[in-house]
């Protein structure tokens, strides 16, 4: 037994000796009674080791605060020298003369409650600091080889910053000038792209699993929804730093957008011994956007002569088994979680050998992207500046899209991302950013990347062992919603009749009822997608940083030589709760982000840009460029009149939305001022 006089001497505060003096007079009165009977022996035998238990626990935490105190007086000694160079620094010592701080707050709980299941609060608070790191994984066969960039591209990745398609000065190409025009979908044999492959119908990637234990398996655009609902939360809602941008953008919004924090929903998938992770598709619809993602792609990574073959008018058409040959993917793990990302681009010159592609249609086209026609005029014609450049481009990129992007990055192991930006006729430049310049925008070093993605799958990774305790062994689903202090966190069991109903990959189109009018449609989207499962649950998820041994509720900051602990607290909200209606607000916030309504006042702006003339008569306006963009990728063949029937009356084209201006606080967080909906938000 360890004398109580030496346990005083670790724990040297005056608090803490007044805590450890009440155990150490219980030791020598227990001691005291040697004619106890068995059962008051058993007791103070179990009362002994109870208190065995905290003091081995208190002379850890002395270990910790002995080592914490080595590095305040270096990081005392480094201010010291700063501020000789420079002045006072702008935070206080976060240490704050108190290096006890932790062990004397648990000892007053110690002193205040005396019950086991008062002091159960001590241990609800889970430390994931050491969760493992996350690191790449060999595929169980071999991989097919990564594309390549097409010839003329691959010098963009060594020089920083833009690179123009046509010299704005002199007219002349400086990129192959065959990349400018944009195959429109029409043109393109949409059939001869292979499907996308979802993690729950991933038959190689569940076997990999299983073959390495694993729990959960998921991709890169599964999960990276999830996972930034998370990081809000774990970072105390920290901005974006858009501090290098020209001063056109000093009084723009630097927190991410309103569809960029909006609640994410994921489908966990039961597959016999692990779940797969699927996105939630119910607000989603085919866009333009989407679509040319997927054939510009071919364009940026195939010769010329390839590239026809996936053409409509090609003779040469691209063959069923090409079609369906196997992608390249990179994996990786952490924890009980395996994770895959599909491979784009690779230059092995890069320092991590590959990329991602991206195509980025310039913000009028995003904001009304049923309308992208209208806005072929909109040009980007200079690099700095709020319209019409590249820099408003990278603004936007950084607040709606670089967080979802450095996830896909580090999840596949990749170096950067290549951008193409264009207005879905043409292509205007392109840029290639790496993965540390999306860090110095999002976190301000490389270093808090790294612990966002080994935080945020940890998090994830106990998240779904939680709730599937609850539902074992069935398909349920989760949706994320950061809001203040806390995330809530609604998981739903799925009924097995309807599992084989919800296709991940098919998105709701108006299409789907063919005898729902507009309206009676409308009420019944809203009806259905707004209302949760039976037997719906909600949990709030609490997260606590430590900076250096100090709690922090500040927007989370590392500088270097910075220590940042993280634990959680993850409660099932009581029965009286109202889960429904807070269920309803969380998808009535997905559904307003995702409607894409826009102040029709800036509309009419980004047109006059565009230099877009509206018809004067019915007999100008070209029907063909009004048909849905779902009706085109089908390739119905309409008659003229149903053409016509088909077109959105210009009533239809632009609307309010008015219920945007009257969510609740529960919401609050995605409300934005009438600036930012008119000037600065964007949608990824």
């Amino acid at each position: 037994m360890l004398r109580s006089g030496r346990l005083c001497q670790l724990l040297c505060t005056r608090k803490a000796v007044s805590n450890l003096g009440v155990i150490q007079r219980r030791w020598l009165t227990d001691l005291v009674d040697p004619t106890s009977d068995a059962s008051a022996q058993s007791a103070i035998a179990k009362k002994r080791e109870e208190d065995a238990r905290t003091l081995l626990h208190l002379l850890e935490e002395q270990k910790r605060i002995s080592s914490l105190e080595k590095k305040n007086k270096t990081w005392k000694d480094r201010r010291t020298a700063q501020e000789a160079k420079s002045g006072p620094p702008e935070e206080p010592d976060p240490f704050k003369g108190k290096p006890f701080h932790d062990v004397v707050e648990k000892l007053e709980a110690l002193r205040v409650f005396e019950t086991e299941e008062d002091t159960d609060f001590l241990d609800s608070w889970v430390d994931i600091s050491a969760s493992p790191r996350y690191r790449p994984v060999q595929p169980d066969t071999k991989q097919p080889r990564v594309p390549r960039l097409t010839e003329g591209l691959d010098n963009i990745l060594f020089r920083p910053g833009v690179h123009y398609m046509k010299d704005p000065r002199t007219k002349l190409y400086s990129l192959p000038r065959r990349l400018e025009s944009i195959t429109q979908p029409h043109e393109f044999d949409l059939d001869a792209l292979r499907p996308f492959i979802t993690s729950s119908k991933d038959e190689s990637l569940v076997e990999m699993a299983r073959s390495r234990g694993k729990f959960i398996v998921a991709s890169t655009s599964s999960l990276s929804g999830a996972l930034s609902q998370l990081y809000f939360h774990l970072s105390n809602y920290k901005e974006t730093d858009i501090s290098v941008l020209s001063t056109v953008f000093k009084d723009e919004p630097a927190k991410f957008t309103r569809s960029t924090m909006a609640p994410k929903t994921i489908y966990l998938r039961w597959k016999k011994g692990l779940y797969a992770v699927d996105s939630d598709k119910t607000f989603d619809s085919e866009s333009i956007l989407s679509t040319l993602g997927n054939t510009m792609e071919k364009a940026l990574t195939l010769s010329p002569k390839e590239y026809k073959r996936y053409l409509k008018t090609s003779k040469n058409k691209i063959t069923e088994k090409e079609k369906n040959k196997p992608e390249a993917y990179a994996y990786g793990e952490a924890g009980d979680i395996l994770l895959r990302s599909q491979l784009d681009c690779q230059d092995l010159r890069l320092p991590r050998k590959t990329f991602d592609l991206k195509t980025r249609a310039v913000f009028p086209v995003r904001l009304d992207k049923d309308n992208y026609e209208d806005y072929f005029g909109y040009t980007l014609k200079r690099e700095k500046g709020l319209y019409e450049s590249y820099e408003r481009e990278y603004y936007d990129m950084i607040r709606s899209a670089f967080l979802k992007y450095q996830f896909q990055v580090r999840i596949g192991h990749m170096d950067g991302i290549l951008v193409a930006y264009h207005n879905t006729q043409t292509v205007f430049g392109f840029q290639y950013i790496s993965r540390e310049e999306m860090d110095a925008r999002l976190f301000g070093s490389s270093k808090m990347g790294d612990h966002v993605l080994r935080y945020t799958l940890a998090l994830f990774d106990n998240i779904v062992k939680e709730v599937t305790s609850v539902y074992p062994e069935q398909t349920l689903r989760i949706s994320f919603n950061s809001i203040g202090e806390c995330a809530n966190i609604f998981v739903e069991p799925v009924p097995k009749h309807m599992e084989e109903e919800i296709d991940e990959n098919r998105p709701a189109e108006e299409e789907d009822d063919f005898f729902s009018t507009a309206d009676n449609a409308e009420e019944e989207d809203d009806d259905a997608m707004l209302e949760p499962m039976e037997g719906v649950k909600m949990y709030k998820l609490y997260i606590r940083s430590l900076i250096n041994g100090e709690v922090t509720k500040e927007p989370i900051k590392l500088r270097h030589g910075d220590t940042w602990s993280v634990s959680y607290k993850l409660q099932a909200a009581p029965e009286e709760y109202n889960i429904k209606e807070a269920y309803r607000r969380m998808r009535l916030a997905q559904k307003l982000a995702y409607s894409g309504s826009v102040n029709p006042r800036f509309i009419a702006k980004l047109r006059k840009l565009s230099h877009y003339k509206e018809p004067e008569t019915p007999d100008e306006q070209d029907d063909t460029d009004r048909i849905p963009l779902a009706t085109r990728l089908r390739g119905i063949a309409e008659t003229e009149e149903e053409q016509n029937d088909a077109a959105p009356s210009a009533s239809e084209e632009i609307v309010a939305n008015p219920q945007e201006r009257v969510l609740n606080s529960e919401v609050e967080k995605i409300e934005v001022s009438e600036k930012e909906d008119t000037v600065s938000e964007t949608k990824s």
